[in-house]
């Protein structure tokens, strides 16, 4: 690990921000699969079609920048032991909600928007179900690609980014899960390169604006129905620059509540694997109690999706056990410093 290690906040504010516009999204598209919102719907169509250009793009550029900033994986003894601690992170997150998830919607087929047919194995090997696939990608990016410690690795990073990213936009796609990687190297490696080189120095409310302009422009792109593979990457980079941009500079400026911030993204992982869960539990309730009015959906799903799995995460937290489930490492350190203390 790397020494005297100074935490950038803003990046955990840009991953609850990702997040939190993942539970929306995730929300909303229940809301029309269950009928009270039209597929056609042009509030829909738009919100959907500009948050799915960059919202999960933004968590795979932070885990590269925090990859970067936290670990040093140069040689076989270094990266054994990365992905080792990686498989269990992400590995124990992935599989526990991903079953719990295909488990729920095999037990209430009846009640769940879109019913589980296929066989549990090959989807959790090869075609893992939203939101845990962004998980099951991480982990192949993680095996694929080391940390770099020079401007010849960079400039070779970032060749093979772009280049998996043009054969994409050519519809020239690798095989699972190896289009995992193809798809999204590109922007977890711009993290990396992002720190490497300490880019954030050029980070200021200029370009906040500047990459402000991915949302009329991307707005005028869906309402024009002219979004293609060419263009997408464009918009979902200008995407991601304007979160980063924004939360980097906002969180230095004197008005920004930071200790909220700082309470609140403490809660993403337990937001992202239990909004979905959580969401469709009180969507169903609701419908089954005779009540489809938009706006009380849409208010007790925010509720859920964010309320719901920070509630769990604060009790589970009591309980190494339970607690093992959502941090799985750092439960498994604590457990190694209590047992030392003991002994």
């Amino acid at each position: 690990m790397k020494s005297q290690i100074c935490w950038d906040y803003w990046v955990d504010f840009a991953k609850f921000f990702a997040c939190f516009l993942v539970a929306i999204g995730h929300l909303i598209q229940g809301l029309v699969h269950a009928g009270l919102i039209s597929k056609t719907n042009q509030a829909y169509l738009i919100f959907d079609g500009m948050v799915y250009l960059f919202h999960v793009p933004v968590f795979f550029f932070c885990s590269g920048y925090l990859y970067q900033k936290t670990a040093l994986v140069n040689n076989l003894k270094s990266y054994r032991n990365n992905i080792s601690k990686k498989f269990i992170n992400l590995g124990v997150l992935y599989f526990t909600f991903s079953g719990i998830t295909i488990l729920l919607k095999i037990i209430f087929s009846d009640s769940v928007n879109t019913k589980f047919e296929d066989d549990i194995f090959t989807t959790l090997i090869f075609h893992p179900i939203a939101p845990y696939w962004f998980l099951y990608a991480l982990f192949f990016l993680f095996l694929v690609c080391p940390t770099i410690q020079s401007i010849k690795s960079a400039c070779f990073l970032l060749a093979i980014s772009i280049l998996l990213k043009i054969l994409e936009i050519f519809e020239i796609c690798l095989p699972y899960p190896v289009s995992y990687i193809q798809g999204n190297l590109i922007w977890f490696g711009s993290g990396i390169i992002f720190i490497r080189f300490n880019l954030a120095r050029f980070m200021g409310w200029k370009i906040v604006l500047v990459s402000t302009l991915f949302i009329p422009v991307s707005l005028l792109v869906i309402l024009q129905d002219s979004l293609n593979n060419a263009i997408r990457p464009l918009l979902t980079f200008c995407g991601i620059l304007m979160s980063i941009s924004f939360f980097f500079v906002a969180s230095r400026q004197s008005w920004f509540p930071l200790e909220i911030m700082k309470n609140l993204s403490k809660w993403t992982i337990h937001i992202y694997v239990l909004h979905t869960i959580a969401s469709a539990t009180f969507r169903t309730i609701l419908i089954k109690t005779d009540i489809h009015f938009f706006t009380v959906h849409i208010i007790v799903g925010i509720i859920a999706s964010i309320a719901v799995p920070i509630a769990v995460g604060y009790f589970c937290q009591k309980f190494a056990l339970l607690n093992f489930f959502f941090e799985p490492m750092k439960t498994i350190k604590s457990l190694k410093r209590l047992s030392g203390d003991k002994n």
